[in-house]
């Protein structure tokens, strides 16, 4: 039970930073300005607020947008038993027009990106928004 325990409250902490993340994004004025969007935050399976969401690129770009998430899984999000209580570690993927995960190695996407920091994720994504 004490494994159950620890990793809904992983999930918990994770989709909490989520939502911090997803908030930060959305009122971020560059990102408003490029004509970037956001898939509605959805919830976990215990309730609380998912630890992944996507941000949607504007129209005509070779991509559909990028996927963000705080995975539970990561180095820095694990928990307490790891002496990581507060998720520390943001991926990002690209998401192709089909709405699959695609790796594009010229964007330097050859596999997932990590970051940080919150202002690291968003300067990101206007990377990528300019580049695509």
């Amino acid at each position: 039970m004490e494994f159950f325990t620890e990793l809904r409250s992983v999930y918990s902490a994770c989709g909490e930073k989520s939502s911090l993340l997803f908030n930060y994004m959305l009122d971020n004025k560059d990102l408003h300005n490029m004509g970037v969007t956001f898939d509605k935050h959805a919830k976990n399976s215990f309730g609380g607020p998912h630890y992944v969401f996507r941000v949607k690129f504007p129209l005509n770009k070779r991509l559909y947008g990028v996927s963000v998430s705080i995975p539970p899984d990561a180095m820095g999000n694990r928990g307490k038993k790891y002496g990581e209580e507060n998720p520390s570690t943001y991926e990002l993927a690209l998401v192709g027009t089909n709405e699959e995960l695609t790796y594009v190695d010229e964007l330097g996407y050859s596999d997932i990106c990590r970051f940080e920091e919150m202002d690291e994720v968003v300067e990101e994504v206007v990377r990528l928004v300019k580049m695509c």
